[in-house]
């Protein structure tokens, strides 16, 4: 399905916050290429993926993570060249995070529009779009604790 074949409507409902951003790149991306940075995608990676509810992605690069992990421990790769990997996932994360929002923004209203046989479409795109802010509260959470816990352990320490 070509993005010119979505409706510029399905499109802001689907992505809901900072629709005209990723509408300006979508755009981009049909005339070709799928480079674009996005300092979100780079900063936070997979939190980014599944706070934009894309599950698939995230899961994906969870495992691409944990495997090239476990492959640099198990090889004892120096800590140079592992900062080094990381630092490319990371920067792929900026570099193609928009492209993959892309297909997968592109993917999912396709597969909505040919499963839905009502007349409010952009409803139901929607409701199945936007971000899940639950993943945002969760790991702001977690985050929270962790300094909680780790300025705990320093004044443990310490006294």
């Amino acid at each position: 399905m070509e993005f010119a074949k979505l409706s510029e409507d399905e499109l802001k409902a689907f992505i809901g916050k900072n629709a005209d951003y990723y509408i300006k790149r979508f755009k981009k991306f049909e005339k070709g290429g799928s480079l674009s940075w996005n300092w979100y995608a780079f900063l936070f990676g997979v939190l980014w993926m599944f706070y934009r509810k894309m599950y698939l992605y995230g899961f994906s690069a969870l495992a691409v993570i944990f495997s090239i992990n476990l492959f640099i421990s198990i090889l004892k790769i120096d800590q140079v060249i592992s900062t080094g990997i990381s630092l490319w996932l990371w920067i792929g994360f900026g570099m193609f995070g928009n492209y993959l929002y892309y297909l997968h923004v592109k993917n999912s209203i396709s597969k909505i529009k040919k499963s839905t046989y009502h007349s409010d479409v952009i409803l139901t795109i929607s409701k199945k779009g936007g971000v899940n802010k639950f993943v945002l509260y969760f790991f702001s959470g977690i985050t929270i604790v962790y300094f909680l816990f780790l300025t705990l352990s320093i004044f443990l320490i310490k006294n």
